[in-house]
């Protein structure tokens, strides 16, 4: 007999692999076309609970409305600052990698012109290289010396 955690652990992949289905079938998060979905029947809701109404239950129901809409627009709001966000922190991160990337270049360029003009160093970068140099790689190995 399966354990009561098995049962949920095989339920939520089923889920997760169910959502991510549906995802790459609508090139997109299925919330968002569920919210679409869910806006538009609430628009056709509103305008048949209102086509009944006059005065002030009617501005009570519109105030209902108003409300709704600006909590469903604050969400939209919401998701459209974290997509800024999560661009901005791609575009920081690459910059970043750009900026360390050309350190560590010009880092290395910088030692290498060292161990070129001293011998001593050279001799010493040569049996750092020789240390760790992967012994699997064929390109890499050294033909034995006389």
């Amino acid at each position: 007999m399966k354990s009561e955690f098995e049962k949920t652990h095989r339920t939520l992949l089923g889920m997760a692999v169910e959502a991510v289905t549906l995802e790459a079938a609508l090139h997109g998060p299925v919330a968002d076309y569920l919210t679409r979905w869910l806006a538009a029947q609430y628009a056709v809701a509103a305008s048949e609970q209102l086509a009944g109404l006059e005065g002030e239950p009617r501005v009570k129901a519109l105030r209902a409305f108003i409300h709704d809409t600006a909590l469903l627009r604050r969400g939209d709001q919401n998701a459209e600052r974290l997509k800024i966000e999560r661009e901005r922190l791609e575009v920081a991160s690459r910059h970043a990698d750009l900026k360390w990337k050309r350190k560590v270049i010009i880092g290395l360029e910088t030692l290498l012109t060292y161990v070129e003009h001293h011998p001593k160093a050279k001799a010493a970068f040569d049996a750092l290289r020789e240390s760790v140099r992967h012994p699997f790689d064929p390109r890499e190995q050294v033909p034995p010396k006389d």
